[in-house]
């Protein structure tokens, strides 16, 4: 006997599968994982974080130098210490943005330090610097260090 499936012809059909789709709620997960490079090297990200926040998560709690950052307040990026490279593409033209208020995002290329970076920073606290008289600053030979002289020299020494 033949176990092919005919028609009512007579003529030998091809077998149909059931098929059932999953319900809405099935239990499938999600596995593509967002991530962005940070100084080359993949992190995963969270959705609705900020640069800064991504760096310290997965680079300490003083990854780039911060000015107007406080935890009381929200971030603005009024000073622009805090900037950072960022590209969309490896190798490819970045921008500079304050890592304290832009979101991170899948497949970014941030950059934290680089000669470009460190001129930036250095010309934004001149800047700030420029406006309070010297006997403020502490600009003498007795200075107390700052935090941001501290991180700078701290930074150039582990390089």
């Amino acid at each position: 006997m033949n176990s092919t499936p005919t028609s009512k012809a007579n003529a030998p059909t091809t077998p149909v599968a059931k098929t059932q789709t999953a319900p809405a709620s099935s239990n499938t997960t999600k596995t593509d994982t967002q991530i962005a490079y940070v100084n080359g090297v993949a992190h995963p990200i969270i959705q609705g974080e900020t640069i800064l926040a991504m760096l310290r998560r997965v680079m300490g709690p003083e990854p780039v130098p911060t000015l107007c950052d406080a935890p009381n307040l929200e971030p603005f990026g009024s000073c622009r210490v805090c900037s950072v490279e960022v590209a969309l593409v490896q190798d490819d033209p970045s921008k500079v943005m304050a890592s304290c208020h832009t979101p991170v995002a899948n497949g970014q290329f941030i950059t934290t330090h680089n000669e470009r970076m460190k001129r930036l920073r250095r010309n934004i606290v001149e800047l700030v610097l420029s406006n309070y008289p010297t006997e403020q600053t502490g600009r003498r030979r007795t200075m107390v260090p700052t935090s941001y002289t501290t991180w700078c020299n701290r930074s150039v020494q582990h390089r």
